[in-house]
């Protein structure tokens, strides 16, 4: 599986974790083809460890449903559950591949959740 691929090499060059939002590199990744989600966060965080989960709305239900996923309500603030997705996968600062076209507004509000330090992904994902 081409996500396990990534976990060694993560782990060959000392990353924490990943952050990948939805396109062409999650969908490389896992085989999830979720389309782009607008405002609405949804990404997949993956440790050093090799495990992950899927932040998502709950919209994408019926799409993911055999995935390992966190599911977030409208009304319900996104960035809490992203932070308690990083909790359960041990990733509570360290180095960080972010998705290299990750929304700017997304990544502002990951980087008030924990002492990161971001690299794209794109220096591991070719």
């Amino acid at each position: 599986m081409r996500l396990q691929k990534l976990v060694s090499l993560m782990k060959e060059r000392n990353f924490d974790g990943a952050l990948i939002s939805p396109g062409t590199n999650l969908y490389y990744l896992t085989g999830l083809h979720i389309h782009e989600a607008g405002e609405r966060l949804t990404v997949l965080v993956v440790n050093a460890d090799g495990e992950y989960r899927l932040l998502a709305p709950g919209l994408y239900e019926n799409v993911v449903r055999n995935y390992p996923v966190t599911f977030w309500r409208d009304g319900e603030n996104p960035y809490d559950k992203l932070a308690w997705t990083l909790a359960e996968l041990h990733l509570s600062g360290g180095r960080l591949l972010i998705e290299d076209t990750m929304r700017a507004d997304w990544l502002i509000n990951v980087m008030k959740l924990g002492p990161f330090e971001f690299h794209p992904l794109s220096s591991l994902v070719k």
